[in-house]
């Protein structure tokens, strides 16, 4: 095998296995991003609880914090769902 043709194996060899990384990398980060999304829903929905034993204005306004967070984590759940 010539050389030259040795080196554009290997560069595109190398253009793929980049991609193939990458690819793995956005799908890790979309698995990453929705588990803080559902993290952080949860800790609003305890923020929540905590308030409405109390009574408080600052409930609505967790349970509205909580509905937000829950919102982003589901349409990360229907993004992820999509990309597979």
């Amino acid at each position: 095998m010539l050389p030259v043709y040795r080196v554009n194996w290997l560069r595109a060899k190398a253009r793929r296995d980049r991609w193939a990384e990458e690819l793995e990398l956005t799908r890790s980060e979309m698995t990453w991003t929705g588990l803080f999304y559902q993290h952080r829903r949860k800790v609003w929905e305890a923020r929540a609880e905590k308030e409405r034993s109390e009574n408080s204005k600052l409930g609505f306004y967790a349970l509205k914090q909580a509905k937000n967070w829950g919102l982003l984590e589901s349409h990360v759940s229907n993004t992820e769902s999509s990309m597979m």
